[in-house]
């Protein structure tokens, strides 16, 4: 049953095909059954797609079958047939003719099936052209353009219908009937003052069906129509028209045209003739159509030729195929019938009644309006309106009183003929003479665009003009001194022959057909000075702006004694904060790296307020005229040194409002002088005084600047300040300085308001100063009381008002920036007893560790302290060796997901110290950050040089005798000293980046390798040892007070960092010097696999432009050799070589380590040259050991080549004239579509610098290592010396305690090891040195190391710790193949078994023996138990780093074996069955 359903569903899809196809050949498929009923539909479905475009690329036929409907007098239903295609809408437009530019177009859209009707309203009784376009799908049809006359809407005639039913069909007289008589009916407004229409049917005799008089409503008739039945019989037509003679037209109305329309489907059988003659001459007018199908033509209808019968006495006669298509011919008869109508009318009445009141109003130099009144006759229909520039003529309806007529010419006479028309003979023409005015030029304008050129500009009055004609005239004395034409589309000229301070008159005409000239149109102008160029900020400071302009050069006069540029500088409120003057002929300053120093005018205006908005205005003044004014906006920079800064001030509660508001806006702005934002940089506290203090803003809340702002804007008065006593005073300051940072000022801003400073500051300044604070007082005055004598004035501010304040804010601002380059005695000691690098990191088993830098000053002794957010946890106080790092470790027992923060304290002899601080946090597995490092203080200054650049002093002491400069000694010579004092070949005073490829490319097991390899790389690379050396030498200079002598590159030591990419590049290890290797090792070791796919482009403008690699302070601001090693697994997924090329030409040297599926030529492309030295290829991560010499040979070569760096670059660090530091400048862009042209030979140039050496040769391949050379002669005999057992105990402790503690593979010896050894022998006083011994036995194991394990060469442990999520991935991608109920249930288990079988393999890849469940229990067993650390020992793997995530792994497992140990067995069951 089953078979023969599907083979019956077959059979009719294949018909069905057929069908669609056209040809069962190309749709029959044979089939098995309901197996390849799919590949049978997809095969049905191609054919209907493509039968369907083939339908849809056939063109459209247009529209056909026209037929109007008049609804009223204003109302028109178009309806036409639909054309035999696929229409998807139709467009339509209609509008009315004759009538110029006033017939506006009106668009609509129909859809299919609106084709009966379409309503057009509104209409006014004129002619209309009516457009319909059919669009399918993809083709449209040719437009169809009917057109019809509203005027015939009311036209009255009675009109007669004699119908042949004789030798009729059914369906014939039904096209007759329901198809003709009902569309030839809707074409007229039917009514007793419209339209009648009678019907007679006849065939043996004629019979009145629809008299005139009786069917007056259009409803009405329609309802007759539909009522209409016929009776077959001889044709007898000669009887009917008698009939309709007699009895048809018996009520005809006087006046109104007789129309007879007769329709027969053949010859009569009866005389027709002599009734003819009588309507003839009785005045009706005769339609004959004649239906059949033996027509000898092609088309459906068309009009009859000469025939015999009734045909030569009609006046229209028509023949027609069918009467199907008989209803086609209803539009052309309607209009035919209009036009007998109206041509009767025109013979009959008498001639319309003239229009009256015509006139004309708004005439333009193209266009007039007519106006008339209107009438209210109903015989006029519209009006005709002509004039003799054409013999174009144009129509309106009866309701419109007011007509435009457009495209004239300007300045031409016209007369104007107007005439009514409508039922009867047209009016008598009434005349309108008028003349087109001329339009002159409008908004003539006149612009100085330089110093002897104007710009005239003009908008065209009309679009008749064909040129202008622009004069220039002095004004005064009338002189013509230029003449100008433009053509029509010209709106501006410009002239080059007019001079500064003349008053010029400028006329513009325009000129049109026949050279009529329209009145000039003027405009006046008074040449000025041309207002200076590029004006703009050229460098901004806190305290200071350099301004920088075009000079103002003129050709006929020398100004630079008269010629005067004013600058003014108003702040955010519009105040006016500076006014300078420059003369033209001031001595312009020099500036270091610029060669426009003829041309551009510098500007240097102090004593700005930092963090402030300020509006810059500049005009030039000459003779009393003043140049337009250029503008322009900038932000001062706020101060961004490391400052501590404590502002404490004081509002009586007798201040009036206005002295509060001032006060409280001069606080805010003071406060916003600093760079809060950064906790590293200004650290701001805000402090009210009062009988209790209170701190209004803490250093937390200072960093939102928008918080701080807030806070300030709500200062009110506060009472209390009387009783406020010294002590109290002073306890306040210290409290608010207790946090305060070590080697940073400490800045106390104190506003007084009604107290006197003296009254609360302490007699002696010394107290406040030994303490490491700087005081700046802001006292309004009180005369009555003076001043300490004993306390200086330097930072002490009297002020008369409070109008005041903003005097001597940028006084007081840059008191505290003098602080910090002039810093007390106090702040000095901190800076040189602050320990640098301050780093704390966990190690493998689990303890924490911090390393530093020593200080400048060797420190007496140490505390390091560790506390949590509420207490201290410990503190201790330690006594270190003299060592540039310093390292101590600590048992961590901390608790998880808590913020902690190790202090580290130096303390000098005389008891002062100086504390720096770490902040880091533990996860919920009692784990922190692998590294965290305390931000860096360098304890020089940060502040900026002055803006304007003046010689140095030492390029001063180092002129000679001939004005020369000595050269200065290279850097290279402190790089390489620094380099052979590390014994390393890698040069200092470079940045090393790896950038790691993490894609999908590589494998966990590849990145395993990736990072031994990274990690002995780095290693012998001795970057610890170049920080190391560059440290000393730093330490050195500064001991011997020489360090401004030396270049900063030269104390840089070793930039590192490490970059991973796929699709989005991260930071593994940001740019950062004074680097050990432990701490490299964590970083190298936090590497992880993102996954996705590798963009090397975007990864190598990650690190050209990320502030953590390249982009930071110190590699942009130091001439470092930056060296890429780009370790990648692929190519790239985008444009890589366009980000090198970029990377390259800032100076980068690019190293390619392609492994595995590498394009040779895409690697050399991104490669620096020569791409067969940095460039190299490999086919598994199992061979980077053997290319770990060459990589290195490569990046040291590549450290000692001289950077290469572009024009514009070079300027950036090196002066041309004696290679000094220049300043940076602001990259211009150049300029466009410039006409480049030959100037004037300029003066000679300076003498060039000295050219670049060359790029030194690579050096040769390293020389294997020689043979051991014979042993020497013995060497003196040394002092004699006897050790024993027990003095071995207390050396080898204590040396081993300083060393870093390696972790072996046994345990370490201790000293109670040392009782299993002999006697020592004696030892002669004179001995020789002996000859080498065998090598002794195997010692004893050491102590017992710190817990973990070593990772393998295979899979490490972070497959095995990411077990859960492989899981869930694996249960994941079932539930989206099978979504019913039972394999919801089965996800668990599923999952348990997946999680299992990794585990079984991942631990079968680690080397494990046995049986699967006791290596797993085993496992467990040993990480549970005390001694599972040393059980977990044993599990090792081939040369690999400590495993520390197989134990993570592993706890996981037990974690998911816990969870299901109650249904594994009944999982395991339900799973293999």
């Amino acid at each position: 049953m089953a078979h023969l359903l599907t083979f019956t569903c077959v059979s009719l899809l294949q018909a069905s095909l057929a069908a669609i196809a056209g040809s069962a050949d190309d749709v029959i498929r044979h089939t098995d059954g309901a197996n390849n009923l799919c590949d049978l539909w997809l095969h049905a479905h191609e054919l209907m797609w493509k039968k369907l475009r083939a339908l849809y690329s056939i063109p459209l036929k247009p529209p056909r079958g026209f037929r109007l409907g008049m609804s009223h007098s204003t109302v028109v239903d178009m309806k036409w047939s639909r054309p035999d295609d696929l229409v998807n809408y139709y467009s339509i437009q209609y509008r009315p003719l004759r009538m110029g530019e006033d017939g506006q177009i009106v668009k609509m859209k129909a859809n299919v099936g609106q084709e009966h009707r379409i309503r057009l309203m509104n209409l006014d009784s004129t002619e209309y052209e009516f457009e319909v376009v059919a669009h399918g799908i993809d083709q449209t049809s040719p437009p169809v353009t009917v057109t019809f006359d509203m005027a015939c809407a009311a036209t009255k005639v009675d009109a007669l219908i004699l119908l042949d039913t004789s030798n009729l069909k059914d369906a014939e007289f039904e096209w007759l009937a329901r198809g003709f008589l009902k569309s030839f009916v809707d074409g007229f407004v039917i009514g007793w003052d419209a339209a009648r229409i009678g019907i007679i049917l006849y065939a043996n005799e004629a019979t009145y069906v629809a008299p005139l008089s009786t069917f007056t409503v259009k409803q009405e008739l329609m309802w007759r129509i539909d009522q209409l039945r016929f009776d077959g019989g001889s044709r007898n037509t000669g009887s009917a028209l008698s009939f309709a003679y007699f009895y048809g037209f018996e009520y005809v109305r006087r006046d109104v045209p007789k129309i007879l329309i007769v329709v027969t489907n053949g010859e009569s059988n009866d005389d027709v003739t002599r009734t003819a003659k009588k309507l003839r001459a009785d005045g009706t007018s005769l339609f004959y159509i004649e239906v059949g199908s033996d027509v000898d033509n092609d088309d459906e209808v068309r009009q009859a030729g000469n025939e015999e019968g009734l045909q030569p006495y009609a006046d229209y006669s028509y023949f027609v195929e069918s009467y199907e298509y008989l209803d086609h011919i209803q539009y052309n008869m309607s209009r035919q019938i209009c036009d007998e109508a109206f041509g009767y009318y025109k013979s009959v009445y008498q001639p319309l009644p003239v229009p009256t009141n015509v006139r004309v109003r708004d005439i333009r130099n193209t266009s007039f309006e007519i106006l008339w009144d209107g009438t209210e006759s109903e015989l006029i229909t519209g009006y005709t309106i002509s004039h003799n520039g054409t013999s174009e003529f144009f129509t309106t309806g009866k309701h419109r009183t007011e007509f435009t007529l457009y495209d004239l010419l300007p300045g031409h006479i016209y007369n104007v003929s107007f005439q009514a028309k409508g039922y009867g003979k047209d009016s008598a023409t009434v005349h309108v003479i008028t003349t087109t005015a001329i339009f002159p030029p409008l908004g003539v304008a006149v612009e100085q665009i330089s110093q002897g050129s104007l710009h005239i500009s003009w908008q065209a009055p009309s679009d008749a003009v064909i040129r202008y004609k622009v004069s220039i005239f002095i004004r005064q004395s009338q002189q013509m001194i230029q003449t100008l034409y433009a053509d029509k589309y010209t709106n501006s000229v410009d002239t080059t022959s007019v001079y500064p301070g003349y008053e010029y008159e400028c006329r513009v005409e325009a000129v049109y057909v026949d050279d009529v000239a329209s009145g000039p149109t003027r405009a006046y102008i008074v040449t000025d000075l041309p207002a200076p160029q590029d004006f703009r900020v050229f460098t901004v400071a806190e305290t200071q702006v350099q301004l920088e302009w075009k000079f103002l050069r003129f050709s006929h006069y020398q100004t630079h004694d008269k010629l005067v540029y004013l600058v003014r500088l108003f702040d955010e409120k519009g105040n006016q904060v500076d006014e300078r003057q420059f003369h033209n002929n001031t001595r312009n300053l020099p500036l270091q790296g610029r060669n426009d120093h003829d041309q551009t005018f510098f500007a240097i205006i102090s004593n700005l307020a930092p963090g402030r908005r300020y509006n810059a205005t500049l005009q030039a003044q000459m003779n009393e005229q003043t140049s337009t004014l250029r503008t322009l906006q900038f932000s001062a920079l706020r101060v961004n040194l490391a400052l501590d800064v404590a502002i404490l001030f004081e509002m009586a509660p007798n201040l009036q409002d206005r002295d509060v508001i001032m006060t409280r806006e001069f606080i805010q702005s003071f406060a916003n002088c600093y760079a809060t934002e950064d906790s590293n940089n200004v650290r701001l506290q805000v402090v009210q005084l009062s009988n209790r203090p209170v701190r209004v803003v803490s250093t937390d809340e200072a960093r939102n600047r928008t918080l701080l702002l807030q806070e300030l804007a709500e200062l009110y008065s506060k009472a209390g300040t009387s009783v406020l006593t010294p002590d109290t005073f002073k306890e306040t300051v210290m409290k608010t300085f207790a946090d305060s940072r070590s080697g940073v000022p400490r800045i106390l801003f104190l506003v007084l308001t009604n107290q006197h400073y003296s009254n609360l500051m302490p007699e002696k300044e010394d107290e406040l100063a030994k303490e490491g604070i700087t005081s700046v007082i802001l006292q309004m005055s009180h005369s009555s009381q003076p001043p300490y004598s004993n306390q200086s004035m330097m930072h002490r501010y009297i002020l008369d008002g409070f109008d005041q304040f903003n005097l001597v804010l940028n006084h007081a601002v840059i008191d505290t920036v003098r602080s910090d380059e002039f810093p007390l005695k106090r702040v000095e000691i901190e800076r040189e007893l602050l320990p640098s690098r301050l780093t704390v990191y966990q190690e493998s088993a689990g303890d924490g560790a911090a390393e530093w830098w020593a200080s400048h000053e060797w420190p007496h002794h140490y505390r390091i302290s560790l506390k949590d957010p509420v207490r201290v946890l410990w503190s201790h106080n330690v006594t270190l060796p003299r060592r540039l790092q310093l390292r101590y470790s600590f048992t961590s027992g901390l608790r998880s997901s808590t913020n902690y923060t190790l202090v580290l304290e130096s303390f000098n002899p005389q008891d002062v110290s100086a504390r720096t601080t770490v902040d880091f946090r533990t996860n919920f597995k009692h784990r922190w950050t692998i590294v965290k490092r305390a931000p860096t203080r360098e304890t020089r200054s940060k502040t900026r040089n002055s803006l304007v650049v003046i010689q140095s002093r030492s390029q001063r002491r180092n002129k000679g005798k001939r004005g020369r400069t000595r050269p200065r000694v290279r850097p290279s010579k402190y790089l390489k000293a620094i380099s052979e004092r590390a014994n390393s070949c890698l040069m200092a005073g470079c940045n090393v980046v790896f950038l790691i490829d993490g894609s999908n490319a590589t494998r966990s097991h590849d990145l395993n390798l990736l990072k031994n390899w990274l990690k002995r790389l780095i290693n012998s690379l001795q970057i610890e040892a170049i920080d190391k050396a560059a440290e000393y030498k730093k330490r050195q200079a500064i001991r011997r007070h020489v360090l401004h002598r030396l270049p900063p590159i030269a104390t840089y030591g070793v930039g590192l960092s490490i970059v991973q990419y796929a699709e989005q590049a991260k930071v593994v290890l940001p740019m950062m010097t004074r680097l050990t290797r432990r701490q490299i090792n964590q970083y190298v070791n936090s590497m992880k696999l993102s996954g996705g796919g590798a963009n090397t482009g975007n990864a190598l403008d990650f690190v050209r432009r990320s502030r953590s690699v390249f982009g930071n302070n110190s590699t942009r601001s130091l001439p470092t050799r930056n060296i890429v090693v780009l370790v990648t697994s692929g190519k790239s997924e985008d444009n890589a070589s366009h980000q090198a090329i970029k990377l390259k030409r800032e100076g980068a040297l690019v190293f390619v380590v392609g492994v595995k599926e590498i394009n040779k030529q895409w690697a050399n492309t991104i490669a620096s040259n020569p791409p067969s030295t940095f460039s190299m290829e490999l086919n598994s991560y199992d061979l980077l050991d053997g290319l770990r010499e060459r990589v290195k040979r490569t990046i040291c070569q590549a450290s000692s080549r001289r950077k290469k760096v572009t024009k514009s670059s070079r300027s950036k660090f090196y002066n041309k004239k004696n290679g000094t530091k220049g300043r940076k400048t602001t990259p211009r862009l150049p300029a466009r579509n410039l006409i480049p042209k030959r100037g004037i030979h300029g003066a000679k140039g300076d003498r060039g610098i000295r050219g670049v050496p060359g790029p030194k040769g690579a050096s040769g391949l390293k020389g294997e290592r020689g043979h051991l050379g014979p042993r020497g002669l013995p060497g003196p005999p040394g002092p004699p010396c006897l050790i024993g057992p027990e003095q071995i105990k207390e050396i080898i402790p204590r040396e081993a305690s300083t060393e870093r503690t390696p972790i072996h593979r046994h345990k370490r010896s201790t000293s109670d090891d040392f009782e299993d050894l002999g006697p020592v022998g004696p030892v002669k006083s004179e001995a020789w040195l002996g000859v080498r011994g065998r090598r002794g036995s195997r010692g004893y194991p050491g102590v017992q190391g710190h817990p973990g394990l070593q990772g393998v060469k295979g899979e490490p442990g972070a497959a095995i710790a990411s077990l859960e999520e492989v899981s869930h991935n694996i249960c994941q991608s079932m539930i989206d193949a099978y979504e019913s109920k039972f394999m919801e249930e089965m996800k668990m288990l599923k999952r348990v078994e997946s999680s299992i079988n990794i585990l079984r393999d991942q631990l079968e890849t680690n080397g494990y023996q046995g049986s699967f469940e006791q290596q797993l229990q085993r496992l467990i067993r040993g990480l549970n138990d005390e001694d599972g650390p040393s059980r977990a020992n044993n599990f090792k793997g081939e040369k690999g780093d400590p495993g520390e995530d197989v134990r993570c792994g592993c706890e996981e497992a037990n974690n998911v074996l816990e969870r299901t140990s109650d249904t594994h067995q009944t999982s395991m069951l339900k799973v293999r069955n």
